[in-house]
């Protein structure tokens, strides 16, 4: 005798549709359950991949806040000037300095600023900087490098 596969008769007697109505029930069910454990487990979750310390659960207002600190670094990623609008910042902030003045491309910046500019681009600077320099003989001359290799200028 060959074992018969299993079927339920009422699926046989409905033409099998009997379980096509619990099955999309079912599926609602499961997204709908889904969708609130993400809702009340998002803030943990994330506190676990961002990494954010101490006892205190985080609530969704420091979850979204935390994303849109996210969204505004990305922007001032996007947003950052080119190399040519970095010398002319440079340029421009020149003007402020007095005769004998001894600086360096990277003092022209604030610190936070020169930070943010890749490593390419400040060496690209420090290029640009320098041949603006040579060929503009205006009120800076460039002196020796310093002991870090960066080239030192003097306000004449």
């Amino acid at each position: 005798m060959s074992a018969q596969p299993f079927s339920f008769p009422a699926a046989e007697n409905c033409g099998g549709t009997y379980f096509k109505p619990v099955h999309t029930v079912l599926f609602y069910v499961v997204c709908a359950t889904l969708c609130v454990l993400t809702f009340f487990f998002l803030p943990f979750i994330l506190q676990q991949i961002i990494g954010m310390k101490g006892s205190a659960p985080v609530d969704l207002a420091t979850v979204y806040a935390y994303n849109i600190n996210i969204d505004i670094d990305i922007l001032m990623e996007v947003n950052m000037p080119n190399v040519n609008d970095l010398l002319a910042i440079a340029i421009e902030e020149t003007h402020q300095l007095q005769k004998g003045e001894e600086f360096l491309v990277r003092d022209l910046f604030k610190g936070y600023e020169w930070n943010r500019i890749s490593r390419g681009d400040r060496l690209l600077l420090g290029t640009l900087f320098l041949n603006h320099v040579n060929t503009d003989h205006g009120q800076i001359s460039p002196m020796e490098k310093s002991t870090s290799g960066q080239q030192k200028y003097r306000m004449i």
